[in-house]
């Protein structure tokens, strides 16, 4: 049953597309679709741990100066939340530089705005892990003097000694540099083996395992970003879900926010469409939103606006009762096409 007599209701939950669209900007472009084919959008952009995910928990920005992974000085910030901060990895990560040397990266910027965060009061800090720079196991963090609880945000379930394999290649690392990194990366689980073996410990180059190594907890990213925005109420609200990103590829299903939001879907019984860039590995419900890869990325907002305009289009509300009896079904709203079927991740 349509919730809204003026149309259906539609959840508007993408991550960022990255390097075009913020989240906050992505579900605006998906609102702006909704409102033209007759819905109402409900608004939540969503995140997994990867950038943009202190700008989606909210929260007073703190500015800072803070090292780069080449020993750059960079402007970066981070959000407080009360007595609580989110820091996050990609601050004075791969998108800060162009260099690919994770033989010499640092992730002691990390360290820097989790240690200025404590010298303020924080109590417990979030750390989004993705986006980083880095393959030196974090271990700036075992070297601060004090901090507070720490919570990283995994949006992958890597394990610490496959870290340099994962990701060494995608910062720059040689063959021979991952064999060497593994080296390294196997003596540092020896010494704290526990932490090696949670899932995440390998996320952002090991800064998983530091976080894990000084007592702290690592969790799914995207489940934990869902769960504060009180996602599932909103979900109950929805006639319709949408979400999206960059690209849908092999790595989503690993813990990035579109799948966690199309599996919560599914669990609901709200039909789900996830909106993306670029479409590498084929799903149910997994739409590319431009002609090509390239097209997406030149202009993303138009795009996307379109894309969501057409999922709410195609869309009609389930079968009441009555018309399940009687093997009928109710008209589809005017102009619209046939639903396809599809059975969410």
């Amino acid at each position: 049953m349509v919730r809204n007599a003026h149309g259906p209701v539609v959840l508007c939950a993408p991550n960022a597309f990255k390097g075009t669209l913020t989240a906050p900007e992505a579900a605006r472009a998906m609102a702006r679709g909704v409102r033209r084919a007759g819905g109402r959008p409900l608004v939540l952009p969503v995140a997994d741990g990867g950038d943009g995910t202190a700008a989606v928990l909210g929260g007073r920005r703190v500015r800072m100066t803070a090292t780069g992974p080449y020993g750059e000085r960079l402007r970066v910030e981070y959000r407080r939340r009360g007595r609580g901060a989110v820091v996050e990895v990609a601050q004075v990560g791969l998108a800060r530089t162009k260099k690919r040397d994770p033989r010499r990266a640092t992730s002691l910027g990390v360290a820097e705005m989790i240690a200025h965060a404590a010298a303020r009061g924080t109590r417990r800090v979030l750390v989004a892990l993705g986006g980083s720079a880095t393959v030196d196991a974090g271990l700036p963090l075992l070297a601060l003097d004090r901090a507070p609880a720490l919570v990283g945000l995994c949006d992958v379930r890597t394990r610490f000694v496959d870290a340099p394999r994962r990701f060494g290649p995608q910062k720059g690392a040689s063959p021979a540099d991952v064999r060497a990194l593994e080296r390294a990366f196997r003596r540092l689980a020896r010494a704290d083996g526990r932490a090696a073996r949670i899932p995440g410990s390998g996320a952002a180059g090991g800064i998983g395992w530091a976080i894990a190594a000084r007592g702290g907890e690592l969790v799914a990213g995207a489940e934990f970003v869902l769960d504060a925005l009180r996602f599932d109420d909103a979900l109950r609200q929805s006639d319709l879900a949408l979400t999206g990103e960059g690209a849908w590829d092999a790595t989503t299903a690993a813990g990035k926010a579109p799948w966690a939001v199309m599996r919560r879907a599914r669990r609901a019984g709200v039909p789900c469409a996830a909106l993306c860039g670029r479409v590498a590995r084929t799903a149910p419900g997994v739409r590319a939103i431009a002609p090509s890869a390239a097209e997406a990325m030149r202009r993303p907002a138009r795009w996307l606006e379109e894309a969501a305009f057409r999922a709410v289009r195609a869309w009609r509300p389930p079968a009441s009762p009555a018309s399940r009896d009687s093997g009928s079904r109710p008209a589809p709203p005017r102009g619209s096409r046939p639903r396809r079927t599809s059975a969410s991740p």
